[in-house]
């Protein structure tokens, strides 16, 4: 996925430096510590994904990238960073982007600070926009992204678990979050209420798919940078343990046999091989990236339509691999 992110992203490297330059010159430092968790927090490179949908979205045809652009996506990319810095702290991982977490390196008190120095940085870069309707975006999404995380945490370990309930969980912490870099950018384009609304949806489908088969790469292989079954043993039962569940006698009592399970990992590759339930969850994503395709094959009158379609089109290719390995055949 990331090479095929990095092949579309070519056709704004520019603004993705400028963005990147932003975000040092804000979060530089002179106190020692800081300077050392800046150093700590940056060597590890990202997707830059919610960047690349602020800047894809904020050009019609014929316009440049302009500056309140690359503002923008840097605002929403920090904020994207002092989630992250938090998140590790709650899940207590060790393991971010391939190298040890902030929360491992520093411990929870410096890097709950850090995530907050982080915040407060992004709403600094936000100072310096010119449409405020964006900072109302942004806000909203943060408020939602914050009731997801609880709502999240609220449900940890709970056997209770339903998938609708799993999708309205990521909704308020994912994909609400896409949704938002797309509206923001939408209000950067100038475009009309219903372009604006298109793009907010193409958002909120694409964050849908993004975190399903995130937490699919969790139980299929360690790839992502982080642990095998992490979410597991964090208590978060994901969409591929709840079709798992659906097919067993007891619902609640095999997930509460899961969270005992985890620390066989043989046992749960056993049982997920043998069953259709990677397949299953890969196929709702790719059901959200077509809704997500359907609208951006409308966007003729952005620059980057192409981009934002060869994002889903890279996603796609994920799912397809996984739905065909479907481990009930």
């Amino acid at each position: 996925m990331l090479s095929g992110i990095s092949r579309l992203a070519a056709s704004v490297q520019t603004e993705l430096s400028l963005v990147r330059e932003l975000i040092r010159k804000q979060t530089a430092s002179n106190q020692i510590p800081l300077k050392e968790m800046n150093r700590d927090w940056f060597s590890a490179k990202g997707k830059q994904l919610r960047s690349l949908l602020v800047l894809w979205c904020s050009c019609q045809r014929n316009n440049k990238i302009s500056a309140q652009a690359v503002r923008t996506a840097a605002l929403m990319e920090l904020v994207h960073h002092a989630t992250l810095v938090h998140d590790d702290i709650i899940d207590h991982a060790e393991i971010r982007r391939g190298k040890a977490s902030m929360a491992h390196n520093w411990g929870a008190t410096a890097s709950v600070l850090y995530g907050d120095f982080l915040f407060t940085s992004a709403l600094k870069i936000g100072e310096g926009l010119r449409k405020r309707k964006i900072l109302g975006i942004l806000t909203d999404a943060a408020s939602r992204l914050c009731e997801g995380e609880i709502l999240q945490n609220h449900h940890a370990f709970n056997p209770n678990l339903t998938p609708r309930k799993y999708l309205h969980i990521i909704g308020l912490k994912t994909a609400s979050f896409f949704s938002a870099c797309c509206e923001a950018g939408a209000v950067l384009s100038g475009s009309g209420k219903n372009n604006r609304e298109q793009l907010r949806q193409f958002g909120w489908n694409f964050g849908f798919a993004y975190q399903i088969m995130n937490d699919c790469q969790d139980v299929i292989r360690d790839h992502s940078g982080k642990n095998h079954f992490y979410d597991l043993k964090e208590g978060k039962i994901t969409l591929p343990f709840l079709f798992l569940a659906e097919a067993k006698d007891s619902r609640k009592r095999f997930i509460q046999s899961l969270f005992k399970a985890e620390r066989s990992g043989k046992r749960l590759v056993s049982l997920l091989n043998k069953s259709p339930a990677v397949a299953r969850s890969m196929k709702m994503a790719h059901q959200y990236l077509d809704k997500a395709q359907k609208t951006a094959q409308s966007l003729g009158h952005l620059k980057y339509q192409k981009e934002l379609l060869g994002l889903v089109d890279v996603l796609k290719q994920d799912c397809l691999i996984h739905e065909s390995a479907d481990g009930s055949a």
